[in-house]
């Protein structure tokens, strides 16, 4: 995996470019920001998803603009939406829409090795709040079934396996692996 803003401690300037992305600063100023165009060229574009993976802290209106330009920056490249998979909590869901309709969030719980509350096992919770959120249509993205996720046939996407497909609904409704339909005030 090929990545472009990690380990800036091991890769020169012509491999990586430090980014500030609660206000969309290249910090090495007109090379960075024409090194990061390049990435976004390289191989016509068809091998680039923007992964993000911010601090839960920060809002989410600097972090959508951000975001947005660096979209704006492909979109001109690729004539096309820049894929995006942005990791948050799933409380979010609402901010991150207002900002990105087109993005829907998946049921998969995201755990951290090094974190004490969102990893996976005996210290930390039982469930995750954190989510992909993603304008990459959910029923290309296959989530592990032995993780506890299946297909529902219905909404055409990987879902919690707990999930229910509620037909009031007409969807797999759940946002902590326990289905709530309409009439029981979802």
């Amino acid at each position: 995996l090929k990545s472009l803003i990690l380990y800036w401690q091991f890769y020169g300037q012509d491999e990586f470019c430090r980014y500030n992305m609660f206000n969309h600063h290249f910090f090495d100023d007109e090379e960075a920001v024409m090194f990061f165009q390049g990435f976004l060229r390289e191989e016509g574009g068809a091998t680039v998803v923007m992964v993000t993976d911010p601090p839960f802290g920060g809002l989410v209106k600097p972090l959508a603009n951000s975001f947005s330009q660096m979209s704006i920056t492909w979109k001109n490249q690729n004539k096309a939406a820049m894929p995006m998979i942005w990791i948050f909590p799933y409380f979010f869901e609402s901010r991150i829409l207002e900002y990105f309709p087109s993005f829907s969030m998946l049921d998969y719980q995201v755990d951290y090795k090094n974190h004490p509350l969102y990893k996976h096992g005996k210290t930390g919770r039982k469930q995750s709040p954190i989510r992909l959120f993603t304008n990459l249509s959910p029923k290309d993205i296959i989530l592990p079934e032995d993780e506890g996720y299946r297909f529902c046939s219905v909404c055409e996407r990987y879902v919690s396996a707990g999930n229910k497909h509620c037909p009031k609904c007409d969807t797999c409704p759940s946002k902590k692996k326990e289905t709530v339909s309409i009439n029981q005030g979802y």
